[in-house]
């Protein structure tokens, strides 16, 4: 970071609720967008907790001109210190800002955390040739639930909301729209939303159902104007040179199809379906494929697979930092993304994962677990597609996976799978043995319900395998239903047959029976 008291000036400022070196996707995000501008910021953050990046921070210290620190509230607080600290945080961080720099040419504010479009719009009223531009992480007023966030925080201070509402009559006077004025009874996140509506110059987006979904649910009409001065933009995707910062020593067996994921496994976040469809494969291609899992939480994941056929196929390893997930995921030969499950909650998907940037700048290829019809459904960049909880598109992945691998002997590509695909054959009539196939599998899947209702149960986090377990016993039920459904039907098939070989049911019987 350069010295504070250097003549020259950062022209462009950063707002973020968390920013490097505290590791945050949403500050992270910006961090990567100003890397990427080739220009040089001042940055306003709250103050710097755990856990932190500090490799990665070291490269955004280089872009950075001026940190501006301010103290933040805690979620936990009342509702009496939440208002009191929230409009601290405005008065210490306007007052900071102008002793910094009071000619900003410009602003980009990023929701996660709807405190920096306030503190953003104090500046932009006090230097409204500033230009502002309103970065949105995700819907705020709702959780991937689309349920409403926490509404217990208001804007308790109506000489405030009479301010802002002034404001916003002379943007109708100067614009000659009729923007409707906040009201005491709305919650922060809606009003976080609003003003950036109003006042920012740009607003951006990551995809346009995020758009979409937003404007939708917004009470207030401003849809017309949104839509006039917004863009889509997604996550961005640093240079290669990055990558490469720092080396990692990680063993790969270069024999081997080696497949990596980065993140979280709990909840709607687990590859169930894909460990199933990979045993599913025949020994000499399954022993071939391996898991490279970089987790906050390995542990947990070592005792959910630890009873699978694969279970030594699975190489369980720490959280790494960004600058070392960059570098490893150049070494693995195709990369895992979760989409968000939103089905029965939005009517679109609004959201589009930030891993897929990093990802596309690898250079790897990515495997998706889609949600139908989402954003990352229909993105070229992505080479294999499965969806969620669907075990037969896992496996279609996969034989498309061994068909395209040179780590696989062309003799085994033909028939890459174990024993017949009952699946395939269910649009036809079961044969007996492959009813007892269907039973198996339905048995398999009880024991691997049993398994993850006893951690589930013996977990501290009780939510934790709540989900899987949940999909798993209702897989069960319908699995069961199908058994007693072929069963019945099994039994008339043998009962037809049974008549065919009789002499009544003999063909030549029948023509006799025609001719007389």
């Amino acid at each position: 970071m350069k010295d504070n008291n250097k003549k020259e000036q950062a022209e462009d400022l950063l707002i973020a609720n968390k920013f490097p070196p505290m590791n945050d996707v949403s500050g992270i995000i910006l961090a990567k967008r100003a890397l990427l501008s080739g220009k040089r910021y001042d940055v306003c953050h709250t103050v710097i907790k755990e856990p932190l990046d500090n490799d990665f921070n070291e490269i955004a210290e280089e872009i950075i001109d001026n940190r501006i620190i301010i103290k933040n509230f805690e979620y936990e607080m009342s509702k009496k210190e939440l208002n009191e600290t929230f409009r601290n945080y405005i008065t210490e961080g306007l007052k900071k800002l102008e002793e910094t720099n009071p000619n900003y040419k410009t602003i980009t504010t990023r929701s996660w955390g709807f405190q920096p479009n306030f503190l953003a719009l104090e500046y932009k009223l006090k230097h409204p040739d500033t230009f502002w531009t309103a970065e949105f992480s995700d819907p705020l007023t709702v959780n991937i639930e689309n349920k409403p966030r926490d509404r217990r925080f208001k804007l308790d201070n109506k000489e405030y909301i009479d301010r802002i509402n002034n404001e916003i009559d002379k943007v109708n006077e100067r614009t000659g729209q009729n923007l409707e004025h906040i009201k005491e009874s709305d919650f922060i996140y809606l009003i976080c939303e609003y003003i950036a509506y109003v006042f920012a110059d740009k607003i951006r987006f990551t995809n346009p159902n995020q758009r979409e979904i937003m404007l939708n649910q917004c009470p207030y009409d401003v849809k017309d104007m949104v839509m006039a001065k917004s863009e889509i933009n997604p996550h961005p995707t640093l240079d290669e040179k990055y990558y490469h910062i720092k080396e990692v020593d990680y063993k790969i067996d270069d024999d081997c199809i080696n497949i990596g994921y980065f993140g979280t496994y709990f909840g709607k976040r687990n590859f169930e379906t894909i460990f199933y469809a990979c045993e599913s494969l025949n020994e000499d291609i399954r022993s071939k494929v391996k898991f490279h899992l970089f987790l906050n939480h390995g542990d947990n994941l070592k005792r959910l697979t630890g009873n699978l056929k694969i279970s030594k196929n699975i190489i369980v390893n720490d959280k790494v930092s960004l600058l070392e997930f960059l570098n490893l995921s150049t070494k693995l030969d195709i990369l895992l993304v979760n989409d968000t499950e939103t089905k029965g909650n939005f009517e679109i998907n609004p959201y589009r994962p930030s891993k897929i940037a990093d990802y596309i700048g690898s250079g790897r290829d990515i495997w998706g677990i889609c949600e139908k019809d989402s954003i990352m459904d229909g993105l070229d960049e992505i080479k294999y597609k499965s969806y969620i909880n669907d075990f037969y598109s896992a496996k279609l992945t996969f034989n498309q996976i061994v068909k395209d691998s040179s780590k696989i002997d062309d003799g085994l590509k033909e028939n890459p799978f174990e024993d017949n695909d009952y699946l395939a054959k269910r649009a036809s009539a079961m044969s007996e043995d492959e009813i007892v196939e269907l039973i198996n599998e339905n048995n398999y899947l009880k024991g691997r319900t049993n398994h993850l209702n006893h951690l589930f149960n013996g977990t501290r986090g009780r939510g934790l395998f709540a989900d899987e377990a949940k999909k798993l016993n209702l897989k069960n039920e319908k699995l069961e239903m199908e058994n007693k459904k072929l069963k019945k039907e099994n039994k008339k098939y043998k009962k037809d047959l049974k008549y065919l070989k009789s002499s009544k049911g003999s063909l030549k019987y029948q023509i006799k029976k025609i001719v007389k």
